[in-house]
């Protein structure tokens, strides 16, 4: 009998017959109530659940949620949502709410440092002798801020220095400048612009 199927009492009738002349019958009706047990391995909504979360957001921001597809009846232990321990090196910077997936920061993230988080998250209950548990891998991917300053490849403090011929002309290269932003996308795109020491245009 499974509960889960959808059929919680069976109703049926049983008949009893003597062996006498003429034989004398009886009947019953039976009425049986099939109580469910909490056997039900859990099944995520997706087995691989993707994210996004701002760099340098307050510890504590919500960064998506997991749920479980099965219904939870309110008579039996509810399924508990974890990190699993072998994602250690990324549980310090997320924490699960374990009954309602909600997943949050736990310090302040820095892309520069790391852009992008890959766990796996477990959901678990304990139940008449029975260790039952469902995973799920969850990729969370920073997202940039512009909060790095560019800096100069060239020039700089130790190479600032170009000779050019008195023959130059107007027009041709004489160097190019480098620089670099740590950040991505258009936060990193640089533009670059003479801002003294040219008064009379020659560059």
């Amino acid at each position: 009998l499974n509960f889960d199927a959808g059929r919680d009492w069976l109703n049926f009738t049983v008949f009893a017959i003597d062996l006498g002349e003429p034989p004398l019958t009886g009947e019953a009706t039976v009425a049986v109530q099939i109580f469910d047990e909490n056997d039900l391995k859990p099944h995520f909504t997706s087995t691989v659940y993707a994210f996004t979360v701002m760099e340098n957001s307050a510890v504590g921001t919500d960064v998506g949620i997991v749920k479980l597809q099965n219904p939870i009846y309110p008579n039996f232990k509810p399924f508990r949502f974890s990190i699993i321990e072998d994602s250690a090196t990324v549980e310090s910077a997320f924490v699960i709410d374990e009954s309602s997936g909600v997943m949050r920061t736990r310090e302040v993230l820095d892309r520069e440092q790391k852009d992008s988080y890959n766990l796996q998250v477990s959901a678990h209950s304990e139940a008449n002798d029975l260790d039952i548990t469902s995973m799920a891998t969850v990729t969370i991917r920073i997202e940039d801020q512009n909060d790095q300053l560019p800096y100069f490849i060239f020039p700089s403090k130790v190479n600032n220095t170009i000779y050019i011929s008195s023959e130059t002309k107007a027009t041709q290269i004489i160097v190019t400048i480098a620089g670099k932003d740590p950040d991505s996308g258009a936060n990193a795109q640089l533009t670059y612009t003479i801002f003294s020491g040219d008064p009379l245009g020659y560059f």
